[in-house]
C-alpha cells in the first residue's frame, strides 16, 4: 500500500490498518518518509521542482511541467509505485519532467490581449481538489487577481460538501457561482448552489448560465486571471468570452 502521509483521511487509515500484514509505504513534505519532497520551488508562469529522498537519502531534483504541490505529491506516489517495479528515480523524474498534464488540469484556454486577461480551465468538483488548484494558480500567477466561475457537479456532493465548497472558494479573489450541474441527480432540499453560498465567508455571485458570461465580463479588469472549474460545462463560459474578445 502506498499512501500519502499528508492526508488526513489517508493517514487515519495508516494508523487503523495491520501493519504486519504486506508493505506500507509513506509519503509526503519533508524529508523523513519512505519518499519525501523537499525544497519546493514554484516556477514562475508554470512548473514546480524538488529535491526527492527515499528513506533519507537525497537522490536528486524532480523538475515537474505541471504546477502546485499537489503534483509533487502525485510524483512521489507515481515514482514509489515504478519503484517497486524496478523503475529507478532517474528513470521516472525523466519521465515526469515530460509529463504536462491533461485536458482540462488548470489548462490555459487564452489571452484576451487587449487586456491581458489570462483564461483558464479546471476540471476539479471536490472541496480538496479545489483547494489545491486555486493555491497553485495562486502560486503561479501571484500578480494576477483570480475571478473564479465555479460549477458544483451533483446536488448529493453539494448537500454534503456544502461549507468546505465555500472555505476552498474563498481563496478566490471574486467568486461567481452557477447552479448545479445535476449529471442525472434530482434536486433536493439544502443541496443548491445557494447553500455554498450562504456559508461562505467571502462574497460569492449568484449567476445563471444564461447570463453569466456577460456579469463576469464587466467585473474584469487588466491583468486578472479568470478561471473556469467545474466537472460539468462550466469550460464554455470562458470560451464563449474568449470568443467574444481577440485572444490567442
Amino acid at each position: 500500500m502506498i499512501i500519502c502521509a499528508e492526508d488526513d483521511g489517508a493517514s487515519k487509515v495508516f494508523d487503523k490498518c495491520n501493519k504486519t500484514r504486506g508493505k506500507i509505504i509513506r509519503y509526503g513534505f519533508g524529508k523523513n518518509f519512505d519518499w519525501s519532497a523537499a525544497n519546493i520551488k514554484i516556477s514562475h508562469g508554470g512548473g514546480v521542482s524538488c529535491e526527492v529522498y527515499h528513506n533519507g537519502e537525497n537522490l536528486g531534483i524532480l523538475e515537474l511541467s505541471v504546477s502546485g504541490a499537489h503534483n509533487v505529491l502525485n510524483s512521489l506516489a507515481a515514482i514509489a509505485a515504478a519503484y517497486e517495479y524496478g523503475v529507478n528515480f532517474e528513470t521516472s523524474a525523466e519521465i515526469l519532467k515530460n509529463f504536462h498534464g491533461s485536458e482540462r488540469r488548470m489548462q490555459v484556454k487564452g489571452l484576451i490581449k487587449e487586456k491581458n486577461i489570462l483564461v483558464m480551465d479546471d476540471y476539479a468538483h471536490h472541496p480538496s481538489e479545489i483547494k489545491a488548484s486555486l493555491k497553485a494558480v495562486k502560486d503561479i500567477y501571484p500578480e494576477r487577481r483570480l475571478v473564479l466561475v465555479y460549477q458544483p457537479h451533483r446536488f448529493s456532493r453539494t448537500a454534503q460538501f456544502a461549507p468546505d465548497f465555500a472555505k476552498a472558494l474563498s481563496i478566490a479573489d471574486e467568486i461567481f457561482l452557477l447552479p448545479v450541474f445535476s449529471a442525472g441527480e434530482k434536486e433536493f432540499s439544502h443541496s443548491s448552489s445557494v447553500e455554498i453560498a450562504e456559508k461562505a465567508e467571502k462574497k460569492i455571485t449568484l449567476v445563471n448560465f444564461s447570463d453569466a458570461h456577460e456579469k463576469i465580463k464587466i467585473s474584469l479588469q487588466p491583468g486578472d486571471l479568470l478561471l473556469t472549474m467545474g466537472a460539468g460545462d462550466v469550460y464554455e463560459i470562458g470560451e464563449k468570452i474568449l470568443g467574444e474578445n481577440q485572444n490567442v
